[in-house]
């Protein structure tokens, strides 16, 4: 690829990373953020649910901003303040976080359906940091964003080899749970010298290092070289950047008036941003307390039905015959019952209706002072 096209590129990514979300960025990085924290309790389903919006947001960039107009993020900062709030108690780390949806990158470019049995594709992290050095990426890297390719099949014709010619040596040493990590590492150096020569693996490090002080070197002579600039080229050269330095003043005006339009129409389009981020988050509330209050009554249930199995209902009147500590007792469970009832059927009619704003009820309560 021409320097010049890769400097070009290398530009537009940094601008890319420096710019504002826009609001469909912002949408769906809300609801990627959303299903990760909604993620199941199955490990595997877990991993893939939480792997799959890690990628979409890493390789989006949506990571770049912490809200539209907020301060710049690194993917490091997204992952290290952002993250933890979505998963409380787990505290991922960077590399957690990198191998999450590596191991889903990886299950999506082996198969058109990311979740297909656990013997087909890599179902461990570590299979996966084995594989992604066959995980094709942009070949722009700033600040260490490297983007996946995810949409171009024959761009992974090196992960599938190496993931097929582990399935073949797990297969010889009759591994019934499908290849080890050693495995994949193995079949990864087998076919590297291949894969590099058809370039699709990157090189081995020690490679990558020498080559590095190659192009150093390299540029190092070109800096010490002497060049004599002849004086038409440096005319034409300067004809051509007073040409630039006008076109840039020419198309000044029109790109402020464009500037200002959006302004406007990004001013117009916040409340309904407002509207949608307050009702997200009145989802977020609703789902937590409906999921409490399904796993509390559930229980309670369970505690009851297992209480008539075993001792008898008649079993719940020594119950309350009891004082645990003289703090704790269930002699009024009835009520207390009927209680939960009643707050759950006011619940669903709320739920079933579709009225509009009732107020706040202002009512005055008279406090007598000891």
């Amino acid at each position: 690829m021409p320097a010049t096209i890769v400097k070009n590129e290398e530009q537009d990514t940094v601008l890319f990373l420096d710019s504002d979300l826009t609001s469909q960025e912002w949408t769906e990085r809300q609801a990627d953020e959303l299903a990760i924290e909604m993620a199941g309790k199955d490990r595997l389903e877990k991993a893939l649910i939480i792997g799959e919006k890690l990628s979409h947001i890493y390789n989006s960039g949506s990571f770049r901003r912490s809200a539209p107009g907020g301060e710049r993020w690194t993917w490091e900062d997204w992952v290290n303040k952002r993250l933890p709030e979505l998963l409380p108690g787990e505290a991922p780390k960077v590399g957690q976080a990198d191998n999450r949806r590596i191991l889903w990158e990886t299950r999506k470019l082996l198969s058109p359906q990311p979740r297909a049995a656990a013997g087909d594709l890599p179902t461990s992290q570590r299979q996966a940091e084995a594989l992604q050095a066959l995980i094709p990426r942009q070949r722009t890297q700033v600040g260490g964003w490297a983007p996946a390719i995810l949409d171009d099949p024959d761009a992974a014709e090196g992960l599938r080899v190496v993931w097929g010619l582990a399935l073949q040596n797990a297969a010889k040493q009759q591994r019934k749970s499908g290849p080890t990590t050693e495995d994949v590492r193995a079949a990864r150096e087998e076919a590297r010298p291949q894969l590099a020569a058809a370039g699709l693996i990157r090189e081995a490090p020690a490679a990558f290092q020498q080559s590095t002080a190659e192009r150093m070197a390299q540029a190092a002579t070109k800096r010490e070289r002497v060049v004599d600039v002849d004086p038409v080229e440096a005319e034409v050269a300067e004809a051509k950047r007073q040409e630039i330095l006008q076109s840039i003043r020419d198309e000044a005006p029109a790109k402020a008036q464009q500037a200002r339009v959006d302004a406007v129409k990004e001013e117009l389009s916040r409340p309904e941003r407002e509207r949608l981020d307050r009702l997200q988050d009145k989802v977020r509330k609703y789902n937590s307390f409906l999921n409490a209050a399904n796993s509390s009554v559930h229980e309670l249930l369970v505690f009851l039905q297992t209480v008539d199995r075993v001792d008898g209902t008649q079993f719940l009147d020594d119950m309350r015959e009891i004082n645990v500590m003289g703090l704790i007792t269930v002699k009024d469970d009835l009520p207390r019952l009927q209680k939960i009832g009643e707050d759950l059927m006011a619940a669903v009619g709320l739920a079933r209706s579709c009225n509009p704003p009732t107020g706040i009820d202002m009512t005055t309560f008279t406090v007598e002072a000891d």
